[in-house]
Formats: C-alpha cells, sequence, structure tokens
C-alpha cells in the first residue's frame, strides 16, 4: 500500500501514533534530567515542563486513536443502515410484508398511552 494515500486515509491514526511516541519521550527525557540531580529544586522544572507536558501528549494521542476508532464504527452503522434500508425498499417493491408487524402506538405494554413508537417519530 501506498503511504502517502494511507496517511491521507488515516491522519488521525497517524498523528495519534506521532503524539504518543513523543509524549514518550519527552518523558524519558525529564526521567532521565531528572535523576541525574538528586536536589529538588533542580527536579522542579523537569517535572512541570517534560512530566506534564508527556502526559498531555500521551493523553492527546489517546483521545485522536478513540476519535478514530468511533469514526469507523459510524461508518460501519451507517453501511448496515444503508444495506437495511435496500433490503426494506425491495421487500416494499415485491410487496412482501416484514414478518412482525409494527406495534400501534397505544397498545404497546411498557410505553405510556399516547407516546411515540419509534416508527411515529421518523
Amino acid at each position: 500500500m501506498d503511504l502517502k494515500r494511507w496517511l491521507r486515509s488515516n491522519w488521525d491514526r497517524a498523528g495519534a501514533w506521532t503524539l504518543t511516541a513523543l509524549g514518550v519521550v519527552v518523558l524519558y527525557v525529564g526521567w532521565d534530567r531528572i535523576s541525574a540531580t538528586g536536589y529538588p529544586a533542580e527536579q522542579l522544572p523537569y517535572l512541570l515542563s517534560a512530566g506534564i507536558g508527556g502526559a498531555l501528549l500521551v493523553a492527546f494521542g489517546a483521545t485522536l486513536l478513540l476519535s478514530a476508532d468511533l469514526r469507523d464504527e459510524w461508518h460501519k452503522l451507517d453501511r448496515l443502515e444503508r444495506t437495511f434500508e435496500r433490503i426494506e425498499s425491495r421487500l416494499a417493491e415485491t410487496g412482501h410484508q416484514p414478518a412482525i408487524p409494527p406495534p400501534a402506538d397505544a397498545s404497546v405494554p411498557g410505553r405510556p398511552n399516547g407516546s411515540p413508537s419509534l416508527a411515529a417519530r421518523r
């Protein structure tokens, strides 16, 4: 697969892994600098800049990865919905009725009278 095409289509995943790797490097460099000195006054700047900055980079990378996964799930659900709509329209064209008819609004157990059904909300 062409790397340029993959990066265009998966920019969020590439960015997520880049931010995560950069965050891990920043955390490691901060840890290395902190471990080189025994004075807390000299450790504080590294803790603030590298510790918090590295943790934020890792968190942003994880957020981008979750966002990319959710986007993939949305695309899958959209495909399924389009498929079901095509099946439903083909069944309607051929005159087939669904095996289970949709319930009437007022006769559905567990739903208060007058509450609209899912079909009525569309």
